[in-house]
C-alpha cells in the first residue's frame, strides 16, 4: 500500500494541491490519507476509487500498479459533420477543421509532455525553510552558484 500512498503523493504534487485538499475534494475525513501516509497503513478501496473519477486524466492502471504512464493518452473524436457538402467552402472548412484537430492533438501531447516535466522538476526541488522559502537542489554540486527564481532561493546542496 506504501507505493499506491507514494503515487497519491506524485498526484498531488503533479496537481499543485496539498494532501488536504485532495481529501477534501474526494469526500474524505481530514486526516484520513496524511494519517495513513504518515503511519504506512491502508487506505479504503473506495478511497482509490474516488481519486480515480475524480481525477479521470490519471491512469488507473498507474495509480494501482505503477506500471504505464501517470496520465492517460486522450484520442480525439472525429467531428461529426451533418451539412450538405455541395458548398464550394465547405472543402475549406473541412480542411480547416482537420489543421485544427491536428494543432489540438500536438497541444495536447505538448501538454502532457510539460506536466511529465513540471512533475519530475517538482521533486528536484525540497523545501528547507518554509518561512524564508528556501530551496536545495537534490545533486547539484558544492560549486554551482545559487540563483533566485521567482523571489525564492535555491541554493544547491553540498
Amino acid at each position: 500500500m506504501d507505493a499506491i500512498l507514494s503515487r497519491i503523493k506524485d498526484l498531488v504534487i503533479n496537481e499543485g494541491i496539498t494532501i488536504g485538499s485532495l481529501e477534501r475534494r474526494i469526500g474524505a475525513s481530514k486526516g484520513v490519507l496524511s494519517r495513513a501516509m504518515k503511519n504506512g497503513s491502508d487506505i479504503q478501496s473506495k478511497w482509490l476509487q474516488t481519486i480515480a473519477s475524480t481525477y479521470p486524466q490519471y491512469s488507473t492502471k498507474w495509480l494501482l500498479t505503477g506500471a504505464g504512464n501517470m496520465l492517460v493518452e486522450t484520442t480525439i473524436q472525429e467531428p461529426i459533420v451533418a451539412y450538405e457538402k455541395s458548398c464550394p467552402e465547405c472543402k475549406q472548412y473541412e480542411q480547416r477543421i482537420a489543421d485544427l484537430i491536428e494543432n489540438i492533438g500536438l497541444l495536447k501531447d505538448t501538454i502532457s509532455v510539460q506536466k511529465e516535466l513540471i512533475f519530475s522538476l517538482k521533486n528536484k526541488f525540497k523545501v528547507t525553510d518554509s518561512k524564508n522559502s528556501i530551496h536545495t537542489v537534490k545533486g547539484c554540486s558544492s560549486r554551482a552558484a545559487f540563483a533566485v527564481l521567482s523571489r525564492n532561493t535555491y541554493l544547491c546542496s553540498p
